[in-house]
């Protein structure tokens, strides 16, 4: 076979293989769509939700495993059985499922502010900060929120500590970026009006070095 007709080949084949691609990620999508409706048609029906059947989902609050029985959708969508319970007895609200920029987890105030640990405890034990817990059950670790409603003196709103996409290009390749908050903006300033700013543990005020991941 001839070079060129190799290349050719070559080209049929990938083009062949995008297509079965998109075609797969289309019926997916339908798939999903499909679905999607016949949950919101049952709602009409039980208001209050319901088990779903099948296998494979995850909880929208606590991101356990959410299947069969240990499932339970609603309006706000699905939950695991042991958030389902604590929404029922008002210990969180139904809304941390869907409203992600509604409450910080443990893991989001040590990333944003650098407060854990001890620290973080010993805030939780003076009442400074008010934490709603999900009792951690076999197989599932406890679980801290912290509602931005609960801490309006304490916590920004989340759209203050965003940070920023962007791209560099090295060698002729182009790749993504990212900035974090507190390398855009003096953070100190920024979070002047909030009680975190006394114990802000901020280790980086420059941009990081590239890191970069390929858009190619």
């Amino acid at each position: 076979m001839r070079r060129e007709d190799e290349a050719k080949k070559t080209a049929d084949d990938e083009s062949s293989l995008d297509n079965e691609s998109e075609r797969s990620l289309l019926n997916l999508c339908a798939e999903i769509i499909v679905q999607e409706v016949q949950r919101k048609v049952r709602l009409e029906k039980e208001p209050n939700g319901f088990h779903l059947p099948d296998l494979g989902y995850t909880c929208h609050i606590c991101h356990g495993s959410a299947s069969g029985e240990n499932s339970w959708y609603d309006k706000y969508g699905i939950k695991c059985m042991r958030c389902q319970a604590a929404v029922n007895r008002k210990e969180i609200p139904p809304t941390v499922a869907t409203k992600k920029d509604s409450y910080y987890t443990t893991y989001e105030l040590n990333d944003y502010f650098g407060l854990f640990g001890k620290t973080l405890k010993e805030l939780i034990k003076r009442k400074v900060i008010k934490v709603r817990t999900l009792k951690g059950e076999k197989y599932r670790p406890e679980v801290n929120l912290f509602l931005i409603a609960d801490n309006k003196e304490f916590l920004p709103p989340k759209k203050l500590v965003e940070g920023k996409k962007g791209s560099t290009v090295i060698d002729g390749q182009r790749y993504n970026t990212w900035t974090p908050w507190y390398a855009l903006k003096n953070p100190l300033a920024r979070l002047k009006k909030y009680k975190i700013s006394e114990y802000l543990v901020i280790t980086q005020t420059e941009p990081p070095a590239e890191n970069p991941q390929s858009t190619e």
